[in-house]
C-alpha cells in the first residue's frame, strides 16, 4: 500500500490492471492553501494581460480533455480573448455534439501566442508530436487533476483531489467572478474543509455574480467533463460539492 498526494494506491495482481484507486481527501497545510490562492490570482493576472491564447490537451483525447479545452476557450472568449483550440488527433465522434468542437486545430497557429494553457495533461510531451515548438511560449499555465502531473507550467494549478479537470475549471471560473466583483469567496473550501473561511455568500445577488461566468455552453462542457471522468458519477472519488 502506498499513499501519493491524497490517493491511496493498492496493488492487486488479481485485477486485470494491477491497481485499485481508493480516493482519500488530502490534508492541506497552510502553505498549500496560500500557494493555491496565490496561483489562482497569478493565473487571473496572466489571463488579463494576454490577448492571443492557445489551449491544448493530451493526444488521443477523451471527454475530460476535450470538454476542458472547450470550457476554457468559451470562458476566455467571454473575456474578449482571441483563442485557439488545439489537439493533434481528431475529436471523438461521441464528443462532437459539444459547442466549438469544430474549432479544433490539428496544427499549431502560425501567429505569435501570448499564453499557452494546457489542461488535463500530466506531462508536456503528451501534447503530442512537435510539442517542443510550444516550449518557447513565454507563459504556460498547467491545469490538471492527475497526481502524476510533472508541474511543467510557469504556473501550475494541480488538484489531485478533484474528480476531473473540468471540476477545477468550474471552481476557477467561480473564483474569477468573485475576484472581478470583489466578493470574498473561495470555492476551494470544498477541498480545504472550510479553512479559508470564505463560504458561498447567502446574498442572492452576490451568488448570481459568482455564477455569472457559467453560461449554458460552458455548463454543458463542464458537465460532460465531470460526467465522463467519474464514469457517470460511479467512480470512487471525493463527493462533489
Amino acid at each position: 500500500m502506498r499513499n501519493l498526494c491524497g490517493l491511496k494506491i493498492k496493488y492487486n495482481n488479481k485485477k486485470s490492471r494491477g491497481i485499485n484507486l481508493i480516493h482519500e481527501i488530502k490534508e492541506y497545510s497552510n502553505v498549500d492553501i496560500i500557494d493555491l490562492k496565490n496561483s489562482t490570482n497569478d493565473i487571473f493576472h496572466i489571463i488579463e494581460t494576454s490577448k492571443k491564447i492557445l489551449i491544448a490537451t493530451h493526444e488521443n483525447p477523451e471527454g475530460d480533455a476535450i470538454s476542458s479545452v472547450i470550457a476554457a476557450a468559451l470562458f476566455l472568449r467571454s473575456l474578449d480573448k482571441e483563442v485557439f483550440l488545439y489537439n493533434k488527433d481528431s475529436i471523438p465522434n461521441n464528443l462532437r455534439f459539444l459547442p466549438w468542437a469544430e474549432k479544433f486545430l490539428n496544427e499549431f497557429p502560425r501567429e505569435p501566442i501570448d499564453l499557452l494553457i494546457v489542461v488535463d495533461c500530466g506531462e508536456f510531451s503528451r501534447i503530442g508530436a512537435k510539442f517542443e515548438q510550444l516550449s518557447g511560449i513565454n507563459r504556460i499555465i498547467n491545469i490538471d487533476h492527475h497526481f502524476t502531473n510533472t508541474r511543467f507550467g510557469h504556473l501550475n494549478l494541480v488538484i489531485p483531489d478533484a474528480s476531473s479537470t473540468g471540476e477545477i475549471l468550474f471552481y476557477l471560473f467561480l473564483s474569477y467572478a468573485a475576484y472581478e466583483n470583489k466578493i470574498p469567496y473561495s470555492p476551494y473550501d470544498s477541498f480545504l474543509n472550510g479553512r479559508l473561511n470564505e463560504p458561498l455568500p447567502c446574498d442572492l445577488d452576490e451568488r448570481n455574480k459568482i455564477l455569472s461566468k457559467i453560461n449554458g455552453e460552458i455548463a454543458l462542457a463542464l458537465y460532460t467533463s465531470i460526467l465522463t471522468d467519474t464514469g457517470s458519477f460511479n467512480l470512487p472519488f471525493r463527493k462533489l460539492s
